[in-house]
């Protein structure tokens, strides 16, 4: 009798070690499960914050690439165009004034007005006088879409006006370089309708009759407003 109930007890205590050991496990499995989901859960919004955040700075790299400045072309590079020999002359008697304008808006050049009639024994080839310059040209504004107003920023000659010399037979008078006494000009583009440019400034253009016949300029041209003076650049 005492041996049955021993082995009773011993099958329930079995028994009971059993249900807890599984019910140990279940509750291990309850607690594990959670934890998995919450992991992915918080997971999850952490690569969508990565994401948002790099979204913005790819918006703020194309921001930066819409702001910088697109190339266009500034005043002073109207001078790479407009580059090249200019003469100012009426086209009667031995006079005229040349000028080499260059890229960047400086230029040089010299007058000359020649009077044969006018020597001695001394200077039997007759009477020249003659300056030699250099300068340059800023662009004050554009004007239009076809002109520009200058400023003559400095101006240097290589002999002093009204001294003289005597070489080569010829009496050297030195002077001013004539047609380029103002201080603002203006600067024509070939795409100037002819009938913008002032009657003055037409006047100075070797054939007239021909320049009246076109719609456009068709060449540069250096006008002083102030004293009516133009240079136009040989075609």
């Amino acid at each position: 009798m005492k041996r049955f109930i021993i082995m009773l007890l011993t099958t329930l205590l079995a028994l009971s070690l059993v249900s807890c050991s599984e019910t140990a496990e279940k509750a291990s499995e309850r607690k594990t499960q959670p934890t998995e989901n919450v992991t992915e859960e918080k997971a999850q919004p952490t690569e969508d914050a990565a994401e948002e955040k790099a979204q913005p700075t790819e918006d703020a790299a194309n921001t930066v690439k819409e702001k910088e400045p697109k190339k266009t072309d500034t005043l002073q590079n109207i001078f790479e165009r407009a580059e090249g020999e200019y003469y100012f002359s009426s086209g009667a008697g031995g006079w005229g004034t040349e000028l080499e304008l260059d890229d960047d808006g400086e230029f040089d050049g010299e007058y000359h007005d020649s009077e044969l009639g006018s020597f001695t024994d001394e200077y039997p080839d007759g009477t020249i006088y003659f300056c030699e310059f250099e300068g340059r040209f800023e662009v004050v504004e554009k004007l239009n879409d076809y002109s520009y107003s200058l400023s003559l920023a400095n101006i240097g000659l290589e002999n002093n006006p009204n001294t003289e010399e005597i070489r080569d037979k010829k009496r050297y008078v030195y002077a001013e370089p004539y047609g380029l006494e103002g201080e603002e000009f203006i600067l024509y583009s070939p795409e100037t309708p002819v009938s913008e440019i002032p009657q003055s400034c037409i006047d100075w253009y070797g054939m007239r009759s021909k320049l009246k016949e076109r719609e456009t300029l068709n060449t540069w041209c250096i006008y002083d407003p102030e004293n009516e003076n133009a240079f136009y650049m040989y075609e």
